[in-house]
């Protein structure tokens, strides 16, 4: 609080106004007693609580446009997960200055690359993909006759 009282001594009545620093807060008033002490009238709170955004988590799998440096209690920063079908994480500004999380983002899903896929001299496929999810198919028909053709399937292990 901030006052522009300066006199050395006051006399009974005299009133000395504090002006808080925080908005929606009554001012201070202090008004000598014949006692010889200041009774006081109001008070001071304490600053509002926020959140910094510099104590959001770092989400390696989203995207987020939280950008002002504090938040109040209740406001939200939502991040957005990067792979198809997740729902998005929302941070809330507790009244403890700390961010509350409701949801997760995922890992990146598995795929097998058509790298891994071996090559087999004896046989051809028309396997072009890049990388395949779980549970693609590759197929490989053998060249000689009466062998059953090789079928890959992309696990989960990738």
């Amino acid at each position: 609080a901030n006052h522009s009282c300066t006199n050395t001594s006051y006399s009974v009545g005299d009133q000395c106004e504090y002006t808080c620093e925080f908005p929606g807060e009554d001012d201070l008033i202090f008004i000598c007693l014949d006692t010889g002490l200041w009774n006081q009238t109001g008070s001071c709170g304490e600053p509002p609580v926020t959140c910094p955004s510099s104590t959001l988590p770092t989400e390696s799998n989203a995207n987020h446009s939280c950008t002002n440096a504090t938040y109040s209690v209740g406001d939200l920063c939502e991040y957005t997960c990067e792979f198809p079908g997740e729902d998005d994480l929302i941070f809330i500004c507790l009244d403890t200055g700390l961010w509350n999380q409701t949801g997760a983002c995922g890992e990146p899903p598995v795929t097998c690359p058509s790298s891994t896929l071996p090559t087999e001299a004896n046989a051809n496929h028309s396997c072009t993909n890049t990388s395949y999810s779980v549970g693609d198919q590759c197929e490989y028909t053998c060249e000689f006759p009466g062998e059953d053709d090789l079928i890959f399937i992309c696990l989960d292990t990738g």
